[in-house]
């Protein structure tokens, strides 16, 4: 049964709970004009190694106008609530929040692309019996909530 909560998608069924935000990240893919790009597979290019921006790569980026700190918190949202797979990533990413460059920007890029070809995965929480006729005083009482919707 699905149910939304702060903007998730909660879908409950006998043994799990499975968390999405498919509107946020498909929002953000549109502000990018990535819905129609070619997805990666992985968050961040393996063994990358990113360094701080010259003044010529941040005033390069500057000129752009993009808010890249936007665009990295709406990311940690995502790690922090439903994506733990973005997480090691958007560490990465924000390290370069106050200086970011043309090369940084490129990342941030990257993993939008990444998300757009995984927007169907999320976490999956199995545990306890979740069925309706469960009586588990052991769950939030906002599980409880949903369960007995």
């Amino acid at each position: 049964m699905k149910h939304t909560l702060l903007g998730m998608n909660v879908t409950v069924s006998d043994d799990s709970i499975s968390l999405s935000q498919p509107a946020l990240i498909n929002k953000g893919l549109e502000l990018l004009g990535l819905t129609s790009s070619k997805a990666v597979k992985t968050p961040l290019t393996p063994a990358i190694q990113l360094h701080s921006a010259t003044d010529e790569e941040h005033a390069a980026f500057k000129k752009l106008n993009i808010n890249y700190h936007s665009y990295t918190g709406v990311l940690n949202y995502l790690a922090c609530r439903t994506r733990p797979d973005l997480a090691a990533a958007v560490s990465i990413l924000s390290r370069f929040n106050q200086r970011p460059g043309l090369n940084h920007w490129k990342k941030v890029v990257h993993v939008w692309k990444y998300l757009l070809g995984t927007r169907g995965q999320n976490p999956i929480l199995y545990g306890c019996n979740l069925g309706r006729k469960s009586r588990n005083t052991n769950l939030p009482k906002w599980i409880i909530g949903i369960l007995e919707d």
